[in-house]
């Protein structure tokens, strides 16, 4: 093997190897006091949840983190406290009620790192477990009157050679509340569609671009009754419009027979990494699919009927996101969507 080639082969591997350990993954496994520690640093909440006429004390940082109740004692006001998270373990004090406690809540992984395992202990029950493969750490559990639980460790998986603390430290996170006629502005830019259809959900007689600027549902006047209502499309006047989204809004016009059509809202994409939905809300019509909240599909399909004298409209009253506090604009749910 001449040098020349011996220093090709030798190049050679060590991109081979290189290709090999990109992307490589690692399970981390971090003492649950170590654990705790790191991700109230980060703002994870970690505290037991209130009943009615029940206060919880500030911050929900689990460091000595309490739920009281006040009673009167001989006419007088008496705060007692009936559990508490302290150096991030949960309990309930005796003779007190059940108690459900959330940890490692509010916030979600780094991108990257996903929870493997989580080991508790203690006399406890879960109300929610840990959503093990994914970046939610969060969980709920009920504890009895004069119960404790200890966080004894938890496994994280993440890129190899990283500082696992790194897992925790994914922006601070905020609700963005949007004016359902801002986000479909918003939306419609980055590819979202926007269009009506028939009751069984066909499309064929849609016009396009289906951006809901003006986007139109129609039928010929000859398939009409006649003397029938119409409401022509605007510059072909021998079609008639059953449902339009224009400007974002839905509406479906007086129709001799009464009309229903479907409204398909924000489709076609998800929103963008870091994002979830929190809550859609609408001023008329029925949600035939409602967005998924806690995930990144906000398409949804409303569902609105006319009469032979009266026409059915809506407005996106609202639209609640979840993002990076740090994000330069709630646009960026929408520019990057998969």
């Amino acid at each position: 093997m001449t040098p020349r080639f011996a220093g090709l082969w030798i190049a050679a591997a060590l991109l081979a190897a290189g290709a090999r350990t990109a992307g490589a993954q690692k399970d981390y496994t971090v003492p649950g006091i170590t654990a705790w520690t790191t991700a109230k640093t980060y703002a994870f909440e970690f505290a037991p949840e209130r009943n009615t006429g029940e206060t919880v004390t500030q911050p929900f940082d689990g460091m000595n983190t309490r739920l009281r109740r006040t009673t009167t004692v001989l006419f007088k006001p008496v705060t007692v406290t009936v559990a508490q998270v302290v150096g991030g373990q949960p309990s309930v004090n005796q003779g007190e009620r059940n108690t459900i406690f959330r940890m490692f809540a509010g916030r979600t992984l780094q991108p990257g790192w996903t929870v493997k395992s989580v080991d508790i202990g203690g006399n406890f029950t879960y109300v929610q477990q840990p959503r093990l493969g994914t970046s939610d750490l969060s969980f709920r559990v009920k504890l009895s009157p004069g119960g404790t639980a200890t966080l004894k460790n938890i496994v994280l998986t993440g890129p190899a050679g990283a500082d696992w603390k790194d897992a925790f430290s994914a922006p601070v996170r905020k609700d963005y509340v949007l004016n359902g006629v801002v986000a479909w502005n918003a939306a419609k830019k980055y590819g979202f569609q926007f269009y009506p259809t028939d009751r069984l959900g066909n499309a064929d007689k849609v016009t396009i671009p289906r951006d809901g600027v003006l986007t139109v549902l129609w039928i010929s006047k000859r398939d009409l009754a006649p003397l029938a209502p119409c409401t022509p499309r605007p510059g072909v006047l021998d079609l008639c419009i059953l449902a339009q989204i224009a400007g974002g809004n839905l509406s479906v016009p007086v129709h001799y027979n009464g009309y229903t059509a479907h409204f398909v809202m924000f489709a076609g994409k998800k929103l963008s990494l870091g994002w979830k939905v929190k809550s859609v809300s609408v001023s008329n019509g029925t949600f035939v699919r409602q967005a998924v909240s806690g995930s990144d599909d906000l398409s949804f399909v409303v569902s609105l009927t006319s009469s032979p004298t009266r026409a059915a409209t809506a407005i996106i009253t609202s639209i609640t996101l979840e993002g990076p506090s740090n994000a330069a604009s709630f646009e960026d749910a929408f520019k990057n969507a998969p």
